[in-house]
């Protein structure tokens, strides 16, 4: 879910015709890989902070308009 429904969701929101402003809740240390806490999760889930970065890079370079919330950060 975490990179290819960012992917999914991305794209339908480019082929829409009205545009949307795409409002997304991520999680906290998503773009701090180094830290303990980042790599404990990292380490438990599967690299889902990993899927996280990558669903939103592909969301920051794809034209959409965008807001990315991180709750404790």
């Amino acid at each position: 879910m975490d990179y290819e429904g960012f992917m999914l969701l991305v794209d339908a929101c480019k082929a829409s015709a009205s545009r949307p402003h795409l409002i997304v809740c991520s999680s906290a240390f998503v773009t701090r890989t180094w830290h303990p806490i980042a790599l404990i999760i990292n380490g438990i889930s599967g690299g889902a902070l990993y899927w996280k970065y990558y669903g939103e890079e592909y969301l920051r370079n794809s034209g959409v308009q965008y807001t990315i919330v991180r709750p404790g950060t």
